[in-house]
């Protein structure tokens, strides 16, 4: 795989077709993983592909073997233009409150939830963080997010059913 690497660098492009197809089941599983997460499947994988080339053009024969510079560089980089997907989507508005019916005393929309569950909520659900990140975020245990996060489930699905 090193020598494909460095006969691309040497100018025989036609042979990055061989490596991104070595490496698309771990772009396309990277792109699902994130996009589960809250992220863009097809521009997570776009990016996928975008960086695997530079990293081709990038890599230095001798400091590591190519498979194993390319799988953690690329977890890195679709991580963090994921991470960035998701700062750029806090300023846009969601509307889902089609998916809640009105409680009573409540205004259309309106969750029956205090501002610490709302915030648990959409910290999991909007913006893909999991429970260690959301514990250090809420200053709470991660077995006490896990918990309420699924007590929080419950309660709704019971009041909207």
């Amino acid at each position: 795989m090193e020598e494909l690497a460095l006969r691309v660098q040497g100018g025989e492009v036609s042979l990055l077709r061989e490596i991104v197809e070595r490496f698309r089941p771990l772009i396309e599983s990277l792109a699902k993983k994130y996009s589960f997460k809250g992220g863009s499947y097809e521009d997570l994988r776009q990016e996928g592909y975008l960086t695997l080339i530079k990293l081709v053009y990038r890599y230095k024969r001798g400091e590591v073997r190519l498979e194993g510079y390319v799988k953690g560089s690329l977890e890195r980089y679709i991580r963090s233009f994921w991470l960035k997907e998701l700062r750029w989507r806090k300023g846009v508005v969601f509307d889902d409150e089609w998916i809640f019916k009105e409680a009573p005393g409540q205004g259309k929309g309106e969750l029956p939830l205090s501002d610490e569950e709302r915030r648990l909520l959409e910290l999991y659900y909007l913006w893909g963080y999991n429970d260690k990140h959301i514990s250090e975020k809420l200053k709470r245990s991660r077995s006490w997010v896990n918990a309420k996060r699924r007590k929080i489930v419950e309660r709704l699905k019971r009041e909207i059913t």
